[in-house]
């Protein structure tokens, strides 16, 4: 994944600098296509389930303070985070509302507000998301008979309550950033497509960060060695903010070809393409990585049976 947002940081960098260039977006399409076809066979497809299932390699959680708990200290444990998570989703909803509020007029042509919204947003939904599963998450737990697991992911959940608690200063930090003046050609960038074009071009660029952001950061990732994935993703996210006021705007025009035809298309769309490309990559890197442990618990079985 680090190779993956090099590679970003990289194309945003090369799609800023070479704005005359015609682009050839066939070869992107297909590869994109291809990429939401996997995503939809490793979703939906039960065979393609069960063998990621069977044969992915689980690392088991190293021990927590809260392996010896009983379903009443954790009962205790879950209600005292639900009422902090609730707290934490209004900080952030708050700070979000006014910072946008105050910044409307720039929404729709800053990669800074772009950047900086998909990455709060996906703090917000995936901290609803935990505060939603810690409602039913002991009591599943003791029908399945699996209150290690559940343990493990409370404290996972705290672990992940104080580290956003730490962004909270990123959050704030980075926040000017959204406000920094634009040019005149950004402006100008803006009133080349119609009211349709943009907002919608802008709802995916925000949207892609906020993807990039959600799955990125693991929340069980806290708790093994290590700095946890979520600061890498966020300080590259806000770096990539406060550089991004020094190149073309989202909506700025470039020049592509599909089919044999030519036409302009916002740069953002060009990025999300671009983007997208390391995800058919991962996927088949997984899937190697799937039949090399398949194949050595066949190796393991057959000298077990000797």
């Amino acid at each position: 994944m680090e190779l993956e947002l090099g590679e970003f940081l990289g194309i945003s960098d090369q799609i800023a600098s070479i704005h005359g260039q015609i682009w050839n977006i066939l070869p992107m399409v297909i590869i994109l296509s291809v990429a939401i076809g996997l995503a939809i066979l490793m979703k939906y497809n039960k065979s393609v389930k069960n063998y990621i299932s069977k044969y992915k390699r689980y690392v088991p959680f190293p021990p927590t303070p809260y392996d010896n708990f009983d379903l009443g200290q954790l009962q205790k444990i879950v209600d005292k985070l639900s009422r902090n998570f609730t707290i934490l989703i209004t900080i952030y909803g708050f700070l979000f509302v006014f910072i946008i509020s105050q910044n409307l007029q720039h929404v729709s042509y800053s990669w800074t507000v772009i950047i900086w919204s998909g990455w709060v947003l996906a703090i917000i939904v995936k901290t609803a998301n935990i505060a939603l599963s810690l409602t039913d998450i002991l009591e599943t737990a003791e029908i399945n008979n699996t209150v290690k697991i559940a343990s493990n992911m409370i404290y996972a959940y705290n672990r992940y309550y104080k580290h956003t608690t730490y962004l909270l200063v990123f959050a704030v930090a980075f926040s000017p950033a959204v406000f920094l003046s634009l040019d005149e050609q950004h402006h100008n960038d803006f009133k080349l497509w119609s009211p349709q074009i943009s907002i919608l071009t802008i709802a995916l660029g925000i949207i892609s960060i906020f993807l990039v952001m959600y799955y990125y950061a693991q929340v069980t990732d806290l708790i093994r060695p290590g700095i946890p994935n979520i600061y890498f993703m966020s300080i590259f996210l806000l770096a990539t903010e406060s550089l991004s006021s020094i190149y073309s705007a989202p909506l700025s025009s470039v020049s592509v070809i599909l089919f044999g035809y030519q036409f302009e298309i916002p740069q953002i769309i060009l990025v999300i393409l671009f983007a997208s490309l390391t995800y058919p990559a991962t996927v088949a890197g997984q899937f190697i990585a799937y039949e090399e442990n398949r194949r050595r618990l066949k190796r393991e079985k057959k000298s077990d049976s000797k």
